[in-house]
């Protein structure tokens, strides 16, 4: 893989986890506002209010924080924008922690209150803080994932201290309870220890993803390139090299004087390569390839051709007429190249879901198994023609001593695979 291509995969991948890191933002700013909503509305709005108006205005400003994170469009959640959130709310959070039993109000009596509802408090939002620390410290790429597991195992050890620093300084004494809340604290580490181990491989999997997705890109650019390739080929064979070798044939010195059937033969090759900017991909009526079927058997000296067409006014894809016409060109010519004196037969069916067309001569056959494998008439012109078509397929029966038989079918795929076909192809004259 080239660096210019590897650098496009990074890009891509980038994009993809800066996706994956709005999400959870937005996951961990609606789990802490629901956390710290349910504690205002239970704890602070039914009665008066034990804290200080200074530390509930810092509570109200720290739910907005967690509404913008989980509620603001895309535009507003950049990448600068959450790198900043990652540290603005843990900070704040941390900083009202600590503050909490200061701004709480003195009771009347100076002992130390029974009962401390803020331990509860902290440790509900302690996980989420700590998620959003471990977030910036995963974007800033300056550590590998175990310094970031062990930054985060310290900063979980200050935030279970934080509330306990300031229940010493508000009353210069610790409750038994300050124990089991520090350990209970301790586990908040848990979650973000898992986030970032989770994030880690997000990554891996988002550059492997990127890579297929290019592969499957690069081969079906390819595919498309062989396909036009292909095709262009078998135009070069089907009508500019035929109408060279009629040409040839008809060459009496000078000045030259060509029939009107070779000077038709070369308007037809004209055309065919005007046609390579037509969209086959439009459905045609029935009506059409017939009449393409049978002028195109007249051309060709053709005087047997019997088509039945069930509906005229019934399509089938632009890419079947283009397929079945050149390919029954190329059994004509073919015939009357190598079974000369005899003549050709035209004869099918043709219907909204299928196509059969069967093209016979009572030649010499030929052995197909030796034909070589470079010869673009037999092989590309008309079998893989059709293969290539979605539902088409060609069968040719000869052998040396009797007759030849070429049968051109179509079948109607799935409506699927007919757009992925024409969406592969955008502008290729004919199925290859």
């Amino acid at each position: 893989m080239s660096g210019t291509t590897m650098a496009a995969t990074d890009r891509a991948s980038d994009g993809k986890l800066c996706g994956f890191d709005r999400m959870l933002s937005r996951l961990l700013g609606a789990g802490g506002l629901t956390i710290l909503a349910m504690w205002l509305i239970i704890d602070v709005i039914p009665g008066e209010s034990r804290y200080a108006g200074w530390w509930l205005s810092g509570k109200v400003i720290l739910a907005v924080l967690f509404l913008v994170v989980a509620a603001a469009p895309p535009r507003v959640l950049t990448v600068r924008f959450l790198e900043h959130a990652w540290v603005v709310i843990p900070a704040l959070g941390v900083v009202l922690q600590t503050t909490a039993f200061i701004a709480e109000s003195r009771p009347a009596d100076p002992s130390i209150p029974a009962e401390h509802e803020i331990w509860q408090m902290t440790w509900l939002l302690g996980a989420v803080y700590l998620s959003l620390l471990a977030l910036r410290m995963a974007h800033s790429r300056t550590s590998t994932t175990t310094l970031q597991l062990v930054q985060v195992n310290l900063f979980g050890g200050a935030l279970a201290l934080g509330p306990v620093v300031g229940f010493w300084l508000e009353y210069r004494q610790l409750p038994f309870s300050a124990a089991s809340a520090i350990i209970v604290q301790l586990t908040n580490v848990t979650f973000p220890m898992l986030l970032l181990v989770f994030r880690t491989r997000m990554i891996s999997y988002f550059a492997v993803q990127e890579r297929w997705r290019q592969r499957t890109e690069a081969s079906a650019a390819a595919k498309a390139r062989l396909l036009k390739e292909r095709e262009l080929a078998r135009l070069a064979h089907d009508t500019v090299l035929g109408t060279l070798n009629s040409a040839a044939l008809w060459f009496r010195g000078d000045p030259v004087v060509l029939p009107e059937q070779v000077v038709d033969m070369a308007r037809g090759a004209l055309r065919s390569l005007d046609a390579r900017t037509e969209d086959h991909s439009i459905e045609q009526p029935l009506a059409v390839l017939e009449q393409v079927i049978v002028s195109t058997a007249a051309q060709l000296g053709v005087e047997l051709v019997e088509v039945r067409c069930a509906d005229g006014s019934a399509t089938v894809p632009g890419a079947v007429v283009s397929a079945v016409s050149d390919a029954m060109s190329e059994a004509v010519r073919n015939s009357v190249r190598h079974a000369a004196g005899t003549t050709p037969r035209v004869a099918g069916s043709i219907q909204p879901d299928r196509v059969d067309l069967m093209i016979e001569d009572d030649g010499p056959g030929f052995d197909l198994a030796a034909v070589p494998l470079d010869r673009m008439g037999v092989r590309q012109s008309i079998v893989r023609r059709m293969t290539d078509l979605p539902g088409g397929d060609a069968v040719i029966d000869s052998a040396p001593g009797r007759a030849t038989r070429v049968r051109l079918a179509w079948r109607r795929p799935a409506s699927a695979g007919m757009r992925e076909h024409a969406s592969a192809r955008p502008q290729a004259g004919a199925p290859s």
